[in-house]
C-alpha cells in the first residue's frame, strides 16, 4: 500500500508540475521535469538499492529537495496571476496566497516523510 501511494505522490508532483508548466517555455518544462524525474531516481535507489536507515536523515533531504521547488514552481504561477490586481487586492492575495503555499509546503513535507519512512521499514 505505501509503495502504492509512493507511487501515486511522485505522479502527481510531475503531473502538476508538467500540465501547469505548458504555457511556459519549452526549456523550463524540460529542466523541471528532469529535475524530479532525476530526484525521483535518486529517491528510489537510495530506498530500494542503498537500503537508506530513517535515522540518516534521508527522509528530511528528499522531502525538501522535492517540496520546496513543487512550492516555488506554483507560486511563480500564482504571481502571474496576481499580477493582473493592483492596490490592496494584490497585497491580500500575496499575503494569503504565501500563507497558502506554507499550508500546502507543510502538508507535504509531512506526507513524503511518512510515506519515505514507511517505505524504508
Amino acid at each position: 500500500m505505501v509503495y502504492f501511494i509512493a507511487l501515486f505522490y511522485i505522479a502527481a508532483i510531475l503531473g502538476v508540475v508538467y500540465f501547469s508548466g505548458r504555457n511556459e517555455h519549452r526549456m523550463i518544462r524540460g529542466i523541471s521535469l528532469g529535475y524530479f524525474l532525476v530526484l525521483t531516481l535518486a529517491f528510489l535507489l537510495s530506498v530500494f538499492v542503498l537500503k537508506l536507515e530513517p535515522e540518516t536523515n534521508a527522509p528530511l533531504i528528499f522531502s525538501y529537495l522535492f517540496v520546496a521547488p513543487f512550492v516555488f514552481f506554483i507560486g511563480y504561477k500564482l504571481v502571474k496571476y496576481i499580477r493582473n490586481y493592483e492596490g490592496w487586492q494584490m497585497v491580500v492575495l500575496m499575503l494569503s496566497g504565501i500563507l497558502n503555499l506554507v499550508i500546502i509546503g507543510l502538508l507535504l513535507l509531512f506526507i513524503f516523510i511518512y510515506m519515505y519512512q514507511g517505505l524504508m521499514t
